[in-house]
């Protein structure tokens, strides 16, 4: 049943908030070496509507450096993450519009509770509906691209399906679709449009509908400072790969081709899974002195076949290697940025080897990314 806490139970009997945990760098601890590799501020951004923006809590770790500070960069983004929510926030959109809507239940609990900025108060249906649309009308067009919802959480998470439409020049068109949960809190984000009306309709309910807030913002786009990247990062260009198994659609080269969207896959839809240990070898094209491996998960959100052992060597000449360096990466379900593997000292290779021992779920092996860093 833990399962259940990452997506709730429909008609369950009590409401607990969500929590998301997330770090600043790839691990929970301060790493000299990963002082590039800080999120940046439209990242953590990104992440705020994934976790408040879904009702959740933000929990993010920030590791003090070895002075018992934090760092600069990691200053450096948290500030520009400030910027883009002061930016975003800093307007009500939906400021001096009007309220209506096709049912209400009678005084108290009119449409105009939702723009009254009181979580405590909000508009409500007769005890029979289950289905409503309220429409916010502004004094002129208004440029916007974030809604906020709130519903009463004390009446319970009532909202089951819901959509959002906009009035641009005079005709109504779907915003937002597909809208599912409201909530103790949503942020939604929709396409960047100049509207004068805006229309929630609740599609389904479970008891009659009941919205404390609606609100309207402009999220930036871009802003804030950003996080120095890696200068020691080696360029792709020339990089040869092999690899113990690939799939035609999932070939070994797409964890050298520089996007993140495509993965190396050892399940082949006809020979089924090919379980760990699975290798890549990776011909850099010249020798150089390595300070470090690092190793990008999928990043479709799914923990299937994602390594979390493995095991690397290196080779000048592809005939004599390394001894084997084995470790893991710790917390990579929770956290599944870039890892990092750092190489010891005086480690020069031309050819390197990523063994993945282990995985997460199912029985294949799969990465999107692998770079080397070289060391200064």
């Amino acid at each position: 049943r833990h399962r259940d806490g990452t997506t709730g139970t429909v008609g369950g009997t009590r409401w607990l908030p969500g929590e998301c945990d997330v770090s600043i760098r790839p691990g929970w601890f301060w790493h000299e070496h990963e002082n590039g590799r800080v999120r940046s501020p439209q990242n953590l951004f990104d992440l705020y509507f994934k976790s408040v923006g879904r009702g959740a809590s933000f929990l993010l770790n920030v590791p003090p450096d070895r002075r018992g500070r934090v760092h600069e960069n990691d200053v450096a983004s948290l500030l520009g993450y400030k910027e883009l929510l002061d930016r975003m926030y800093a307007v009500n959109l939906a400021a001096g519009a009007t309220a209506s809507a096709d049912a209400e239940r009678g005084a108290g609990f009119e449409a105009a509770k939702v723009l009254d900025g009181d979580k405590a108060t909000y508009w409500a249906t007769p005890d029979a509906a289950r289905a409503a649309a309220l429409t916010l009308t502004l004094p002129e067009a208004r440029e916007f691209s974030v809604i906020k919802l709130r519903e009463p959480i004390t009446l319970g998470q009532r909202v089951r399906r819901f959509e959002v439409d906009v009035r641009v020049d005079g005709v109504w068109m779907p915003w937002i679709t597909n809208g599912a949960s409201i909530g103790a809190h949503t942020l939604l984000k929709g396409p960047r449009v100049a509207a004068d009306g805006v229309r929630v309709r609740i599609e389904e309910s479970a008891a009659c509908p009941c919205l404390s807030e609606v609100s309207l913002w402009l999220a930036p786009e871009g802003g804030g400072a950003q996080a120095k990247a890696d200068p020691n990062q080696v360029s792709r260009l020339g990089w040869k790969i092999t690899s113990s198994f690939e799939t035609a659609d999932h070939p070994a080269a797409h964890a050298i081709d520089g996007d993140p969207r495509t993965i190396w896959c050892t399940h082949d839809e006809k020979l089924g899974e090919k379980g760990p240990p699975q290798s890549v070898t990776i011909d850099l094209g010249r020798e150089i002195d390595v300070a470090a491996l690092t190793v990008l998960p999928r990043q479709d959100g799914s923990a299937h076949a994602v390594p979390d052992r493995y095991r690397v060597e290196w080779s000048a000449d592809g005939t004599t290697w390394s001894a084997p360096l084995e470790g893991e990466f710790s917390n990579i379900r929770a956290n599944p940025v870039e890892q990092r593997i750092a190489l010891p000292e005086g480690s020069r290779a031309r050819h390197v080897r990523f063994t993945a021992l282990r995985v997460l779920e199912r029985n294949n092996v799969t990465v999107a990314e692998i770079g080397v860093i070289r060391r200064k």
